[in-house]
């Protein structure tokens, strides 16, 4: 049913300007004109964008729904999981046959959002959006025993996974750890994984569906008429009814828990932790797995965090241009030179408006103290020196290779499609970025770029130590200790210390979300 038919009719590009802003037409908007009375199910946002370039027969939807409840708890963030599973083992079948005839279909959560992904020929997205809302929205006891069981096997082998992963993985979810608020570690789910029960689920999925919002794209060959009839089909589908101060009561009559309100549009909201000025903190950590030997380190350099939409992409400018002369450089140094590890990365970083720069290491033959000293070295002496014999004449060659990589063209229609939805999903609605972006590399003279490497090695180095148990002289395992001792500048941390560590950080919180573009709302 989802094949195509002989007489597919494709919708003619229009735009010959490959690097012209393609603004998504606004299909519907009911956060516009919301009162704080108005029921959940009205806290809907769906765009449109017509495919006038690639000239395919398909079309991507894009449905984000958002609940606070998905991240409100380690719990909670678990049972999202385990009902996005139950959601896809209901039509696992359907979903198969679909996949065979060149649909591509997700069905995930991650963090507050249960997300769909539907991509493929226009004939058969009704049908397939039509599976999908049906199994989103049956009723919580139709998720079966069997079902939850599968889901609960599965999830038990992604986070026992923990013990196996490397060593820069597991410093990379510790980073995670210490900056994001709130984090739930797979320690935190494992240790729910074990517990949870069938009614829980049945329980989560009344409490998530009465307090749900819902973004949406629809992009590619179909015009407005017919992209409204699948908005229109969607959300009759989607229907969100939120039982504000009620009690729900189940079948027995008993008190169940309580539906939350539903909340305003708040999709991009975890905090970022802003780690000290002027100080060093260290995270040592032995690795989880008893034989790993290697060492993993990262050493994280927390610029900045931008205040306007404007500092935000200058920081993001500046931040292309050090990694532009510096990633190649740093792998020499670290990997060739020294010869540290065969895993040497130096990345920037951006969680939300807080700009970082990163160097990841892993070594079996150094320490990760010493890995973690090497790197930093680096960054002061090494790549410092790079810096201020850096010249205007090369400055200027690096930002014409960035603005060339930046106006490259989307190379297919699910590229495009991410890159709206991604401006869509995160309330940004930037659909001119790349020119914004090729805008504030114009005016990143020498002397300010300088400047801005000045106040990184001025930031607070945040190192995460992960030590595996290598092998001493004579051949036998040496296990990995933690000995915090602290100093005036610098704070050692453990596992066991990292909660109280945060609840004493004050934190980045991201800035406020774009209004959306006339050029949007225009035809609303």
């Amino acid at each position: 049913p989802y094949l195509p038919s002989q007489d597919i009719k494709v919708v003619p590009g229009g735009i010959k300007d490959v690097n012209a802003v393609n603004f998504p037409v606004l299909l519907r908007d009911d956060w516009a004109n919301r009162r704080s009375d108005m029921p959940g199910d009205s806290m809907r946002r769906i765009f449109w964008a017509l495919d006038t370039r690639f000239s395919q027969p398909r079309v991507n939807v894009r449905l984000a729904l958002t609940s606070k409840v998905f991240y409100s708890s380690a719990k909670n963030e678990l049972l999202g999981s385990l009902l996005a599973y139950c959601i896809r083992d209901r039509i696992r079948q359907e979903l198969q046959v679909a996949s065979e005839a060149g649909y591509h279909i997700i069905i995930t959560i991650s963090g507050k959002r249960l997300q769909v992904v539907v991509s493929g020929f226009r004939q058969g997205i009704d049908g397939i959006l039509h599976l999908i809302t049906d199994a989103i929205m049956a009723p919580p006891c139709a998720h079966s025993p069997e079902s939850f069981e599968k889901a609960r096997g599965s999830a038990m082998s992604v986070f026992a996974n923990e013990q196996t992963t490397s060593p820069t993985k597991y410093a990379e979810s510790l980073l995670d750890e210490i900056l994001e608020q709130p984090y739930y570690s797979n320690k935190e789910r494992l240790q729910h994984v074990y517990i949870v029960e069938h009614a829980d689920l049945t329980n989560f999925q009344k409490t998530a569906l009465g307090d749900m919002s819902m973004v949406g794209l629809i992009h590619g060959n179909c015009d407005k008429a017919d992209a409204q009839r699948i908005v229109d089909q969607v959300l009759s589908k989607l229907h969100f009814e939120s039982k504000t101060d009620e009690q729900e009561t189940d079948h027995n009559g008993s008190s169940n828990i309580t539906i939350i309100s539903p909340p305003k549009l708040e999709v991009n909201t975890i905090p970022v932790a802003s780690v000290p000025q002027q100080t060093i903190v260290k995270l040592i950590v032995p690795h989880p797995n008893p034989k790993e030997a290697n060492n993993g380190i990262i050493n994280y350099y927390q610029i900045k965090a931008a205040t306007s939409l404007q500092e935000n992409e200058e920081a993001t400018a500046m931040s292309m241009i050090l990694y532009s002369m510096s990633h190649n450089y740093a792998f020499h140094e670290l990997r060739t030179v020294k010869g540290l590890g065969y895993i040497v990365h130096a990345r920037r970083e951006r969680r939300s408006n807080v700009h970082a720069y990163k160097i990841t290491i892993q070594s079996q033959s150094f320490s990760a103290e010493e890995c973690s000293d090497a790197a930093n070295e680096f960054m002061t002496v090494k790549l410092n020196r790079k810096v201020g014999e850096l010249n205007v004449t090369s400055l200027e060659a690096i930002k014409d290779a960035l603005k060339e990589t930046i106006s490259k063209p989307p190379m297919t229609l699910t590229d495009l499609t991410d890159t709206l939805w991604t401006e869509i999903v995160s309330e940004n609605y930037n659909f001119a970025r790349k020119a914004k972006l090729a805008a504030a590399l114009d005016h990143i003279t020498l002397e300010k770029f300088q400047q801005f490497y000045t106040l990184l090695l001025e930031a607070p180095l945040l190192s995460i130590q992960v030590k595996g148990n290598s092998k001493s002289p004579n051949g036998q395992q040496t296990p990995a200790t933690v000995v915090p001792v602290s100093s005036n500048s610098t704070t050692i941390l453990t596992a066991e210390t990292v909660k109280t560590y945060k609840e004493a950080q004050g934190y980045h919180y991201p800035l406020p979300g774009n209004p959306i573009p006339m050029e949007c709302v225009a035809q609303f």
